[in-house]
């Protein structure tokens, strides 16, 4: 569980990041947003499911 709430983690800030790196912001506008977008469906997902490998009794 860990591992992916890090990965998660390091998504959004990979995707915040870019932009800082880019010589002409209107050539990767699309590309970015959709970065962004799935990084933070990661972020929700993540946090808001259900605990994975939870036994039941």
């Amino acid at each position: 569980m860990f591992r992916y709430k890090l990965g998660s983690q390091l998504a959004l800030i990979f995707c915040a990041q870019s932009p800082a790196n880019m010589k002409n912001i209107e050539t990767d506008l699309k590309q970015i947003s959709t970065g962004f977008m799935f990084a933070i469906m990661g972020m929700v997902t993540n946090y808001l499911s259900p605990a994975r490998g939870a036994v039941k009794t």
